[in-house]
């Protein structure tokens, strides 16, 4: 059996990429003899970590892994306070995405007492896959939640770094805004409609829970193709 310091050893001295090297090269960089190196070889071969190439006397070169996908997408609700109501009923209908570990929810109701509001806010919408707007009134008329959390965000996904997802929960001048551009939801017969125009409330969050499955999905696609 091989000691696991010669194992390590053996995997440092091999190229970082990927390529093969040949095992006299190898072997005379180790300065090994070849019961000692056959016996580090073995064992990183059953282990998976090493793969054997072609050549004279044969080469050896490390596997590299691709870096793992992270459990859960970051979902970021951006919203007013004067729609908590909305934002927890969406939250409800997201549940079994994060049940799945597709997503992971954040809004600033995960914020510790003592906690700098504005930073952890800041920190999160940053780390987040995608953004969630909560779009009315009180939303367009808040300061905070348009100039620094809609106008990050829209930042964000017009460079790719992040899915900026427009909810309209109720009536208003949303059109005119720099998120117009983007696709909203709810839809109903192929049209926009803020929720509270939904004859039943449920069926409106239903549709935005599957419009982001939906949205979710691909973007888990293409992160781990």
């Amino acid at each position: 059996m091989a000691r696991t310091a010669d194992v390590e050893i053996f995997l440092r001295n091999l190229p970082e990429d990927g390529s093969p090297i040949g095992n006299q090269s190898l072997r005379t960089i180790l300065d090994w003899d070849e019961d000692r190196y056959e016996r580090a070889k073995s064992a990183l071969l059953e282990e998976g970590l090493i793969s054997r190439g072609k050549g004279k006397f044969g080469s050896v070169m490390r596997i590299l892994r691709a870096p793992r996908r992270r459990t859960a997408l970051q979902v970021f609700i951006s919203y007013s306070h004067a729609d908590g109501a909305h934002q927890g009923m969406l939250k409800k209908h997201l549940q079994p995405l994060v049940r799945e570990g597709k997503i992971a929810i954040w809004t600033d109701g995960e914020i510790k007492p003592g906690e700098d509001w504005a930073r952890e806010i800041a920190t999160a919408l940053g780390k987040a896959d995608i953004i969630m707007l909560l779009v009315s009134i009180d939303f367009l008329n808040s300061d905070y939640c348009y100039n620094e959390e809609m106008n990050e965000a829209v930042e964000r996904h017009n460079r790719g770094a992040a899915r900026v997802v427009p909810v309209i929960v109720r009536p208003c001048q949303w059109t005119v805004a720099p998120f117009a551009k983007l696709q909203a939801l709810p839809k109903k017969d192929s049209k926009v409609l803020p929720v509270v125009l939904f004859s039943n409330e449920e069926e409106a969050y239903d549709s935005i829970a599957s419009s982001l499955r939906t949205i979710v999905d691909e973007m888990i696609t293409k992160l781990s193709a």
